[in-house]
């Protein structure tokens, strides 16, 4: 079953990246949705290598990520609804990162993400005025999500864990290329490489479940 709503995903996500080419936002971003709502169904169908209080979170933030899609296909007045939708999701995969290993400040997991996220937020922040608030809100989000990701795999050391990092740290490249892309300097095909490393990213954190 996981396998057939993987490959159902992965063809919906085609069908959206490829109707969002040239022109992002268009009205097929039901596709979007579908998607999401199938990766959903993924994680509750995954095997349970990590235990119900991962998986539930894990679902739960991908819940939200899925109210951001809906809300972005209303009128605009709706996009500050998708906006807290879409900070909220990446607080339920920090805790479900966090909630089954022991919470230490090891500087080996924390200097990566910590550089990482300083540089992009200070090039991004930069040219973003308008948007630097939420801009560094969901990049701190992010980095220590992708800093609990990595000491959950220091520690746990399981195929579920390693997964999981690998879904939290595409997750960080999608977030970084589509601020790259927009506020900075715009690159061909960019708006294609955020959506495809997105829906990977979810795809492996259900996967991890």
């Amino acid at each position: 079953m996981t396998a057939l709503l993987s490959i159902c995903a992965l063809i919906t996500a085609f069908l959206h990246i490829r109707s969002e080419q040239p022109e992002p936002r268009s009205p097929n971003s039901v596709f979007k949705t579908v998607t999401t709502s199938l990766l959903i169904l993924v994680a509750a169908a995954a095997g349970g290598l990590d235990g119900a209080p991962y998986k539930n979170l894990v679902i739960a933030g991908m819940f939200f990520a899925l109210m951001g899609d809906i809300f972005l296909m209303f009128p605009p007045g709706w996009v500050v609804f998708a906006l807290s939708a879409y900070l909220v999701a990446p607080v339920f995969y920090l805790v479900a990162f966090t909630a089954d290993t022991a919470f230490v400040f090891s500087p080996w997991t924390l200097l990566p993400m910590a550089v990482y996220s300083s540089f992009m937020l200070g090039a991004v922040g930069s040219w973003a005025d308008d948007f630097r608030g939420p801009i560094i809100l969901y990049g701190l989000l992010l980095a220590v999500m992708g800093w609990r990701a990595l000491e959950r795999l220091v520690q746990l050391e399981g195929i579920g864990a390693a997964v999981g990092f690998a879904g939290a740290t595409l997750l960080i490249v999608s977030a970084s290329i589509l601020g790259w892309n927009r506020f900075v300097r715009s690159f061909p095909h960019g708006h294609m490489a955020t959506l495809a490393t997105y829906f990977i990213s979810l795809w492996l954190i259900a996967l991890s479940v």
